[in-house]
């Protein structure tokens, strides 16, 4: 008896976690967030993401560090991953700002990437994913980033 309400509390509690990932999974798969909540993914075919940095954000320039919340990885190979970050302005050139990789390869984390005093109001940042060449395109990579934070100290 105890065995069988084990098992159907189970069944019933892996059927929530099913709906409210599929649920946030519906919500927050833009590579083009506007909320503070969505996030960003990044896979084999999807290697980079831009980030506005828009009119809202005061004296852009003062901001010294990008915070990026790496929140799930899937690679089961463990195979080395690069990310680029970048600045874009209005004139389409890219401003290198810099790198950052998961240690181990497999496992989030939260970043952090000076800007140098390099970012305007208006333009982007450009955070891409670099994936070694010479992997199988089979193997499964897929990477889940919060919306790029910046911060002052």
């Amino acid at each position: 008896m105890f065995f069988r309400a084990w098992c159907h509390h189970s069944l019933c509690r892996a059927s929530f976690l099913l709906v409210v990932a599929c649920g946030m999974e519906a919500h927050g798969s833009s590579n083009s967030p506007t909320g503070s909540e969505a996030s960003y993914h990044l896979d084999r075919n999807n290697t980079s993401v831009t980030q506005p940095i828009g009119p809202g954000l005061r004296d852009p320039e003062k901001q010294k560090f990008l915070e990026i919340v790496v929140i799930a990885v899937l690679n089961p190979k463990k195979l080395p991953l690069l990310f680029e970050v970048h600045y874009q302005g209005d004139d389409q050139k890219k401003v290198f700002l810099g790198t950052f990789s998961l240690f181990p390869p497999d496992q989030p984390g939260t970043f952090i990437v000076a800007t140098r005093g390099q970012l305007r109001s208006a333009g982007v940042l450009v955070l891409s994913m670099v994936v070694p060449a010479g992997i199988p395109a089979n193997d499964a990579i897929r990477v889940t980033l919060e919306r790029i934070r910046f911060r002052e100290e």
